[in-house]
């Protein structure tokens, strides 16, 4: 009987031993299993309607002014963690956006199913902005000022490169030219929004020419970085910011494609990228209707553009807080 109660102890004691072997063991991989976690998804599981609502909104997004010669872009969704360690649930607050702000900002998609019916307080016309190496049609031209330094950088490299041999014009901005003779006579809805300028070159007198293919080809490989694309027809170009402009020009997407893409990414999981030697995250926000409620960073620069359909696009600076 002693015997079998010493055997029994032995028993237990291997048994005791087994236990704590084991259970270290498991808390030494646990903690570098945490240690090792992507810290920034980590911070991204916080619960957003918990976050504090107070009147802070965000700042616009600040597009760089160093020089666009060497723009490059890279895609760093591969790389959880390259887009750093800002985001705490301190940094954060909420926006409310209305079901009209749907239909205005820089990636509104206006077509002959989704008429522009944006907002048009920020317009603004030639007659009120300076105009400095090129040519337009009419001095009653009108756009989204936002745009108007857009349209002198464009002009400038455009006459640098051509040595003014080749003379920018702006013919159509957010109208058609309905004249008897128009030089651009397709009717693109998209015009209306303000955020599009039709090019041309000027001819001697006072008249102007379609663009050859030349031209072009230099405004579909160097558009993007003064903050446009390529719409419909070659000479017509459509502002949608410096950062946007970059990843799409990447990515070889239209503005519709773009949109579609970007519906895949969430708050929770943006799409990452790089441009300007600044890095990025974008993703959609649907709308929940007359009032939609979105997540910004109370430091980090953002921007928020409506998509004129059924939602919202926010993309924010990560790298460079606006403090």
């Amino acid at each position: 009987m002693n015997a079998d109660r010493k055997n029994t102890r032995s028993e237990g004691s291997k048994l005791s031993r087994g236990f704590w072997v084991g259970f270290t063991l498991l808390l030494a991989i646990s903690l570098l299993v945490f240690l090792n976690a992507p810290y920034h998804s980590f911070l991204r599981k916080f619960n957003p309607s918990e976050i504090k609502h107070d009147d802070v909104i965000g700042s616009a997004l600040v597009e760089t002014e160093e020089s666009q010669e060497n723009i490059s872009v890279e895609n760093i969704n591969d790389n959880p963690n390259s887009n750093a360690n800002y985001l705490t649930a301190d940094s954060f607050t909420t926006k409310v956006l209305t079901s009209d702000d749907i239909h205005s900002g820089d990636l509104v998609l206006v077509n002959e199913e989704y008429p522009y019916i944006g907002d048009t307080s920020d317009f603004t016309d030639y007659n009120q902005e300076e105009i400095n190496g090129y040519w337009v049609s009419t001095y009653k031209l009108s756009f989204q000022k936002k745009i108007a330094s857009g349209i002198k950088e464009l002009a400038k490299a455009y006459n640098d490169n051509f040595n003014n041999d080749k003379r920018f014009f702006v013919y159509n901005t957010s109208d058609t030219d309905t004249s008897a003779y128009p030089l651009y006579a397709e009717n693109i809805p998209e015009r209306a929004s303000g955020y599009c300028v039709d090019i041309a070159l000027k001819a001697e007198g006072s008249g102007a020419v379609a663009i050859s293919d030349e031209v072009a080809l230099w405004l579909s490989e160097n558009c993007y970085k003064y903050g446009f694309i390529v719409g419909e027809q070659p000479y017509h170009l459509r502002y949608v910011g410096k950062a946007n402009a970059s990843v799409m020009t990447q990515l070889k997407m239209n503005l519709e494609e773009y949109l579609d893409f970007l519906k895949d990414y969430t708050y929770e999981s943006p799409y990452c990228f790089e441009a300007n030697q600044h890095s990025y995250e974008i993703f959609y926000i649907p709308s929940q209707g007359e009032s939609t409620d979105v997540v910004v960073p109370k430091s980090n620069d953002y921007y928020i553009s409506g998509n004129n359909v059924d939602g919202f696009i926010e993309i924010i600076l990560v790298d460079n807080p606006n403090q």
